[in-house]
């Protein structure tokens, strides 16, 4: 698992739930910048898991999903399971933003090189991947870093273009029992609650912060204009909010 500081309340969270399964597993969390790396440290009183530092400092406005930090954060991802694959240890990858309710490896069963999470019909999640190191797994995650390292995207995205041509022996798990990302769908049909009930994205404090003062500006536009948040940017009839005024968003 890997955590940055934009990341560490999600790792809060996942690790008190994974604390609770009291699995007899090898935890090992790598930490993407030093101040991360000290709350990591200060969290780890039980030596829970095997703490590591990354040779990367990340961002914490990489927690906007699709934004350059974010994938750059996320571009490491092979080159740490590479790490281990290459030594002949399988592996169990999962992000941060998760919450493991029972234990998952009793389902890892087969003849398979790969469990997957699947977040549609040819589309494969990359949140939670089960691998077992051999030379299969291992030209399907060089090919993955190799294809990040040529052209900087979504992880999950350019994986499902790699394993196109993979001939890895995958099993997906069940939707049900593992659901993913996808639930996102939830929120972005929030509007939709005849309740008085919202959900909204979780943002980093200082993006929090800066929506508050946009919020106002945004809600007090009289002349019928429509306006919107984007993470920490208000549009007005399609243009940039900048500082009481707007430009142009091309």
């Amino acid at each position: 698992m890997t955590v940055n500081d934009g990341y560490f309340d999600f790792f809060q969270n996942w690790i008190h739930f994974y604390n609770k399964l009291q699995l007899n597993f090898p935890l090992i969390v790598i930490a993407e910048d030093d101040d991360v790396f000290l709350k990591l440290h200060q969290l780890n009183t039980q030596s829970v898991f095997t703490l590591v530092r990354s040779w990367r400092n990340t961002l914490r406005s990489a927690v906007v999903y699709g934004s350059k930090e974010f994938n750059e954060l996320a571009s490491g991802r092979p080159t740490y399971i590479l790490t281990y694959l290459e030594t002949g240890t399988n592996i169990l990858y999962a992000d941060t933003d998760s919450v493991w309710l029972h234990d998952p490896f009793p389902y890892f069963q087969g003849t398979f090189d790969m469990w997957m999470q699947v977040d549609g019909p040819g589309n494969l999640c990359t949140g939670l991947i089960a691998i077992k190191s051999n030379n299969e797994s291992i030209k399907l995650m060089r090919l993955w870093e190799a294809a990040l390292k040529k052209r900087l995207d979504i992880g999950q995205t350019v994986f499902n273009q790699v394993f196109t041509n993979s001939t890895i022996h995958l099993k997906p798990l069940d939707r049900n029992l593992f659901p993913s990302g996808n639930i996102e769908k939830v929120r972005l049909d929030a509007r939709k609650l005849s309740r008085p009930f919202g959900i909204s994205q979780q943002f980093p404090v200082e993006v929090m912060e800066r929506r508050r003062k946009l919020v106002p500006v945004m809600l007090d536009r009289k002349d019928g204009k429509e306006a919107y948040l984007a993470a920490d940017k208000l549009y007005i009839d399609e243009h940039l909010y900048r500082d009481g005024a707007t430009s142009g968003s091309g």
